[in-house]
């Protein structure tokens, strides 16, 4: 997906979340070269963190076919605002407060016979001014980024969506205790682990113990409440401000940051 995207993995870090995530982690960076692996404090449970603390939100759509030359940027605004209205009254039964609310809006578009369509995100005042053309050269260029090619065909709307959002709860993340580069104290035994096609002795951690600055070798088991991390052999995790452990290759070289060219 993120390659359809024309996304290269190996431009991003790999976040690892849920009771399963850390275990296999390390080993899907090194497949798809994205690094660090970052495991977060508390992984088994960070979609019920960011489930308690996420902005409620409500999304009206509704199914429009219509083509571009069979329909003008007023219809189209005006149904966005009512679709906007709509979710607006599901936001306020929730106690959300009219202030607290963000609009968003959205068309789903295509090229006149073609079962593919995209999202395009429409900014109002700027539909007000440009008309369809603020629809249409964005999906134009969105088409062309995807599939390297826009069509000179008729445009075709085929839905119509508007999000409203509130504000979500803000949680400030506690630094941890900083240590030295040894986790020695937090180890708590050691494992008989087969890994990379080896036998190997894994140094079992309690993720508890471990301070800010710890680094951690491979072949290592980290254990948790609600969730495991391994760190393979020729790898290393590193403990930050934060508790996230970062795991590299023990040969890692952060790649070169590349030169922009500003435009004058």
């Amino acid at each position: 997906m993120s390659v359809e995207q024309g996304h290269d993995p190996r431009d991003y870090a790999l976040i690892a979340f849920g009771g399963a995530g850390p275990l296999h982690a390390n080993a899907l960076s090194r497949l798809l070269g994205s690094w660090p692996s970052i495991i977060p404090p508390g992984p088994g449970v960070l979609c019920a963190l960011g489930d308690a603390t996420t902005a409620v939100r409500d999304e009206s759509s509704r199914t429009f076919i219509r083509k571009f030359a069979e329909t003008s940027k007023d219809e189209i605004a005006k149904l966005l605002k009512t679709q906007a209205a709509d979710a607006a009254k599901a936001l306020a039964s929730e106690k959300v407060a009219a202030a607290d609310m963000d609009f968003a809006y959205q068309v789903d578009v295509r090229y006149h016979g073609q079962g593919l369509r995209l999202t395009v995100d429409v900014d109002l005042k700027r539909l007000e001014k440009q008309g369809l053309d603020a629809i249409r050269r964005p999906f134009d260029e969105e088409h062309t980024r995807l599939f390297t090619f826009a069509l000179p065909l008729e445009h075709e709307f085929v839905a119509l969506r508007a999000v409203v959002q509130g504000k979500g709860i803000s949680i400030r993340r506690q630094a941890i205790a900083r240590g030295g580069s040894s986790p020695a104290a937090a180890a708590v035994g050691r494992q008989k682990s087969y890994m990379d096609g080896k036998d190997c002795t894994a140094t079992v951690y309690d993720r508890a113990l471990l301070k800010a600055g710890n680094r951690i070798a491979g072949p290592a088991i980290v254990m948790e409440m609600d969730s495991t991390t391994v760190i393979l052999p020729k790898h290393h995790g590193k403990v930050d401000a934060y508790g996230n452990i970062l795991i590299y290759p023990d040969d890692y070289r952060a790649p070169r940051k590349k030169a922009v060219r500003k435009a004058k």
